[in-house]
Parts: structure tokens; C-alpha cells; sequence
């Protein structure tokens, strides 16, 4: 019985050769054993371009050969890249920026929309939906670097996810950026003290003043105002 033997010897688009053997025996990339379908697994690629393959079937204590020339093109699905975490000082109900993200294909920019971008902070408190908003834009609508912002209502230690769900080349492709953490504090805010007004003659010592209570990470002090005339 012949004994085939195919391997396939490809000169990829970034100038570098492999030879790999294809196989039939279901694995590494093979499906199934012995149906006779010959495959064989290989890395990513690490280049765009045309990879130029040639295919030789050989059979053991044999010494005929086959060849065959064949082709195929190798695309890069972009990638997103966490470029910058920042711990952030800002108040209630305001937007604060925690991080910036970038979309690259190889290395260029890749444009993609806003919308593409989902990204997530996770708290003591739970999660917290935070938005993309493009540094600038190339084209309208479109942008390559994000800056991911949120409205952090409490103090503390968040993990930020920024995930890129797009189609590439009509093919439907998801994107995790590494988690990052960043530390956030809420500062404190004044609001009248009802409890206590009035107005202060700084000639008599009569409190005419206003008092105000600070509230500051769920503490509160009072404090006078004075008003002078």
C-alpha cells in the first residue's frame, strides 16, 4: 500500500517561507480521520498580502511526485489597543475620561464608528456603562481613537472594559482590549444648610451669615459665610 505524503511549502507575503505537512488524521486542523482530506494547521499570519503556496504529493518508497501551485490572500482583522488609563477626580453626574483606545489594522488606522465600541466599568457598586467619543474624526462619523468616558457616581477602584464588536471585510469580528483598572474620587459638594440663615453685623457680632453644610463622602460639617458691609 502507498503511503501518500503531502506537504505544502509557502513563501508568505512578508518575504518568509514554512513548510507544513498536511495530514489526515484529525487533528491539528484535520476534521476528520482518514475521509481523505488532507489539512494541515498554521500561526495567524503576521502580514497582509498574497502567500504564494506549492503543493508536492509524494508516496513513500516511491519516486514519483506531484506538484501543484496554488495562492491565497491573507487579511489582518483589526485590532483594539488600550493606550492610556487615567485615575480621575470629577463630581457627580459628570462625564470623566478613563481611558483611550485605538483601532489599528497591521499598523494603520482603522475607522470605525462610535457605536462599534462597548464599553463596561466594574465597581464594588457593579457595573457602569461608559461611552466611546472619537478624538477626531477623518471621516464623519468615523474615528480610529476613542476616548472612553463615564459618570462615576462613587469613589473607589473600577475595571475597565472596552470591547470592539464591527464587520471587517464582510465578516462579523469581535476585539477584547486587556482589562485595566482605574481609581476614581467623587468630590464633595456644598448645599445650603436651611437650617440655618441669616445675615451677620460684623460691627455687633449679630450672625448675619450664611452656614452651609460640606458633604463630603457622607460626612458633614458646618462652616460660617460672613457677609460684611
Amino acid at each position: 500500500m502507498l503511503v501518500p505524503v503531502i506537504e505544502a511549502s509557502i513563501n508568505k507575503a512578508n518575504g518568509s517561507n514554512v513548510v507544513v505537512a498536511l495530514k489526515d488524521e484529525g487533528v491539528d486542523g484535520d476534521r476528520f480521520a482518514n475521509d481523505g482530506i488532507y489539512s494541515a494547521q498554521m500561526d495567524a499570519p503576521e502580514s497582509q498580502g498574497v502567500n504564494n503556496v506549492s503543493i508536492e504529493l509524494s508516496w513513500v518508497d516511491y519516486v514519483s511526485t506531484m506538484r501543484s501551485d496554488a495562492a491565497y490572500r491573507s487579511e489582518t482583522f483589526p485590532t483594539l489597543t488600550l493606550v492610556g488609563v487615567s485615575d480621575v477626580e470629577t463630581s457627580a453626574g459628570e462625564y470623566a475620561t478613563v481611558a483611550r483606545v485605538q483601532t489599528l489594522v497591521g499598523d494603520y488606522p482603522f475607522l470605525i464608528s462610535p457605536s462599534d465600541i462597548n464599553a463596561v466599568l466594574t465597581g464594588d457598586a457593579g457595573q457602569l456603562q461608559a461611552m466611546g467619543t472619537a478624538v477626531d474624526e477623518p471621516e464623519p462619523g468615523l474615528g480610529w481613537e476613542f476616548d472612553i468616558a463615564a459618570d462615576i457616581a462613587d469613589s473607589g477602584a473600577y475595571e475597565v472594559e472596552v470591547v470592539l464588536d464591527s464587520v471587517y471585510q464582510g465578516r462579523q469580528y469581535e476585539r477584547v482590549a486587556p482589562i485595566a483598572t482605574t481609581t476614581a474620587l467623587i468630590l464633595g459638594k456644598a448645599v445650603f444648610n436651611t437650617r440655618h440663615a441669616g445675615v451677620c453685623d460684623c460691627r455687633t457680632g449679630v450672625d448675619l451669615g450664611f452656614s452651609w453644610r460640606f458633604l463630603d463622602m457622607g460626612t458633614a460639617k458646618d462652616f460660617s459665610i460672613w457677609v460684611y458691609r
